[in-house]
Formats: structure tokens, sequence, C-alpha cells
């Protein structure tokens, strides 16, 4: 049933996109802020939460001075490439 009409849906190009992710992982990074327990623990002292509307997460652990981002990444896509970072975050950042 096409009538030859336009949809009223417009596809979202991939440019048009960036500011939306951009947006949807400050809105998890203040979520981890705000409950930082609340999320998955995936790793002994890191945490997952999920970034609405994209496959992907933001990756943090505590300290003493706030959270500390291990990662942004993509659900699909490499799940451990983050792992080598975790040794920085208590150390010397060796």
């Amino acid at each position: 049933m096409n009538s030859g009409k336009r949809s009223h849906f417009t596809r979202i190009t991939r440019r048009d996109r960036v500011p939306i992710l951009a947006a949807e992982v400050r809105e998890a990074i203040n979520r981890a802020v705000t409950m930082p327990l609340a999320w998955m623990q995936i790793d002994e002292g890191v945490r997952r939460v999920l970034v609405h509307r994209f496959p992907f997460a933001v990756l943090y652990s505590e300290g003493d001075e706030g959270l500390f981002i291990l990662a942004v990444m993509h659900l699909r896509r490499e799940p451990n490439y983050w792992a080598h970072r975790t040794a920085d975050t208590e150390g010397d950042g060796k």
C-alpha cells in the first residue's frame, strides 16, 4: 500500500546520530554519578551502565575522588578491549 507519498519518518544519517549518541552517553554518566552502585558489576571494581537508544555502555570504577571512566564501549565489538585499563585506576598511572 504505497501511495507515492514520502513517509513522515525520515532516515537519521550517521552525522545526525553523533550528537544524540553524545547526549545519551552524558546521561548514562550522570546516572552512574547519581547512583554508582546501582549498575551491574562486570569485573572486580568495574561497573557498567547502559547507554539508552544505542548499543553502547559506559564502564567505570569508583575512587576516592569520584568515578573513573574506563571506556565507552560498543556492546557487540571487542568486549574486553578495556580490561588493561583497570590497573591504571589505582596505581600511579603506569
